[in-house]
């Protein structure tokens, strides 16, 4: 495949990438807003916050409370695995900063990391359709001798789907042997290099210290492996694999991770509005803010009592 073909798949990707973090962004921000404005929620989290600010003022002061040093997220702020990580000291990647513009400087960031990371990519599926072709090759197909085939591998692809969909040739039938290896080639090796270049490249970006490339880097990547097997890349991949030419299957993924990231989300949000609405939800929450009310009376009773 000529360079052109590589600049315009990666090129693709990537415009679908910025709408997938743009909408990502915008919709996640506001995922929890009914719950945060439900009336039994908010009065549950007030007197949880005030039972634990009470509890920690009775605490020894030398004693690490939970508080220490501000570290509590606010209720916006969303956590993901690398945030989780990088705060226990178990990976190199820093934590998302809360007051970092996305579009000052997230953005361009990730989408410079996802350029590279899509080249890489594009030549991988490249390299595997060339080792197990999912079907015969186009030098095995008979030619129609008074046509001329040019060399470009691109401009010959389109006279095969042109004498195709006229029945002048027949399509060759589809190799499974060679897509479930390959198949298993992406979710397995694929997934582990993919995973350890995005994390140097994403420490390279943040930290700008290629002395801590490696520490936490086993640990993203079993995080990453085991992710994406809960995800819809398995199946978008067979299905690219099947019915999508090698130099174009970077493009489909990146619109099926568009659908499935906005699908996925919208779906969190209406299930997030409708529990905290429920019988069950609104109950445990009341017997939440009784407890903690009760707990504190108790409280309040015995140091007076000490007191007299």
């Amino acid at each position: 495949m000529t360079f052109t073909t590589m600049r315009t798949a990666v090129l693709q990707a990537a415009a679908i990438w910025t709408v997938m973090t743009i909408l990502d962004h915008h919709l996640s921000e506001n995922m929890f807003d009914k719950v945060w404005e439900d009336e039994m929620f908010r009065n549950m989290t007030s007197v949880l916050n005030g039972t634990t600010s009470h509890a920690a003022t009775n605490q020894n002061p030398k004693q690490l409370t939970l508080d220490a040093g501000n570290t509590t997220l606010p209720l916006n702020q969303s956590m993901s695995v690398n945030n989780a990580t990088a705060t226990n000291g178990t990976s190199g990647l820093p934590a998302w900063d809360a007051g970092e513009s996305i579009y000052g400087w997230r953005l361009p960031r990730e989408g410079a990391i996802f350029i590279i990371l899509a080249i890489l990519e594009y030549y991988w599926f490249i390299w595997l359709e060339k080792i197990l072709p999912a079907r015969s090759r186009r030098r095995d197909v008979s030619h129609q001798r008074h046509e001329k085939v040019e060399e470009s591998e691109d401009r010959e692809e389109e006279i095969i789907q042109r004498w195709i969909a006229q029945g002048r040739v027949k399509r060759a039938s589809l190799n499974w042997c060679n897509t479930f290896l390959k198949l298993t080639l992406q979710l397995t090796i694929g997934t582990i290099w993919y995973s350890a270049a995005a994390f140097i490249l994403r420490v390279l970006f943040t930290k700008f210290d290629p002395r801590l490339v490696f520490k936490g880097m086993k640990s993203h990547i079993v995080f990453s492996f085991i992710g994406s097997y809960v995800t819809v890349q398995p199946l978008a991949t067979l299905i690219a694999f099947v019915v999508i030419p090698a130099h174009r299957q970077i493009v489909f993924l990146s619109g099926a991770n568009l659908v499935s990231s906005v699908f996925f989300t919208t779906l969190v949000r209406l299930f997030a509005a409708w529990l905290v609405k429920t019988q069950f939800a609104q109950d445990f929450m009341r017997n939440m803010t009784s407890s903690a009310l009760d707990g504190t009376e108790r409280r309040r009773y015995s140091r007076t009592r000490n007191e007299l």
